[in-house]
């Protein structure tokens, strides 16, 4: 699907309407879901990040911190092509973010910040909180995602 068909299926399915073209089965059930919690898919999310004690609390219980950085010089080539990278725990926290200083600064605009909760709850649907409704990657492109500014 075209990002402007993405558009207007989110458009369709947001507004109620019966006609328009049918988002993935994973998405429009993850919209349903958000839209039934009352989240304004205008309006930016609220997410109060961990503080850093807790945050780096969590980082070393996840048990990942001697990996986290040979998984950065593996995906260096993911990071200079503009993506950014994250991983987050099993409650949908951001652990570690891994991408250029412009990239995180797009992120920290929106929120995205470590420490932040990506869950469907706190910012409707994106990959880090549909994932983990799913028990199953996701990838959610552009207008896919149920807050707009996302």
């Amino acid at each position: 699907m075209t990002d402007r068909e993405l558009h207007r299926s989110r458009e369709a399915a947001l507004s109620g309407a019966a006609r328009g073209p049918r988002a993935r089965t994973e998405i429009a059930a993850s919209w349903r879901r958000v839209a039934a919690t009352g989240l304004d898919p205008g309006a930016g999310a609220e997410i109060p990040p961990l503080v850093e004690l807790e945050l780096e609390r969590r980082r070393a219980a996840s048990g990942l911190v001697d990996l986290v950085p040979r998984l950065a010089e593996s995906l260096a080539p993911v990071v200079e092509a503009g993506q950014l990278v994250v991983v987050a725990d099993g409650e949908g926290r951001v652990l570690w973010r891994l991408g250029s200083s412009a990239v995180r600064r797009m992120a920290d605009d929106l929120g995205f910040v470590g420490g932040s909760a990506w869950t469907e709850a706190n910012v409707g649907t994106n990959a880090i909180g549909t994932a983990l409704v799913l028990g199953a990657a996701v990838h959610v492109q552009g207008p896919e995602h149920f807050v707009e500014s996302h």
